[in-house]
């Protein structure tokens, strides 16, 4: 784990019921991974699941969590992962997006052209 994420064990977890709240996903992981200092639970739009961050006290608890094996909460199995929201990771990404705005699908603006138009060409089936 790098620096940063020692500092903050956070894991990301995915595929919550919509009927959970976040003192019950507190509770379950503090039950099984050890003690939780914060929960950041997000409804998705347009979808019929939640996600949430999940930030231990300790680094044993993230790694208690990752280890954990498709558990289930609320009738819904659980996807837990690394978070890998530490700004070093997030910073390149940021920085590649900036630069690339106002391109046209990896290209620089000023160097769009329409196609070439349409040649008429007769279709031969062979067989």
């Amino acid at each position: 784990a790098t620096p940063a994420e020692q500092a903050h064990p956070i894991v990301w977890v995915g595929g919550i019921g919509p009927a959970v709240k976040e003192p019950e996903l507190s509770g379950f992981f503090a039950s099984c991974c050890g003690a939780v200092a914060h929960v950041h639970l997000m409804q998705q739009p347009h979808e019929n699941h939640q996600i949430a961050f999940v930030t231990f006290v300790a680094e044993e608890g993230r790694d208690a969590a990752l280890a954990l094996h498709a558990p289930s909460l609320g009738g819904s199995t659980l996807v837990v992962k690394a978070s890998g929201t530490s700004r070093e990771k997030r910073e390149p990404v940021i920085r590649e997006k900036r630069e690339s705005a106002g391109r046209w699908w990896g290209r620089p603006a000023d160097a769009w052209q329409p196609a070439p138009p349409k040649q008429d060409h007769p279709i031969v089936w062979v067989g």
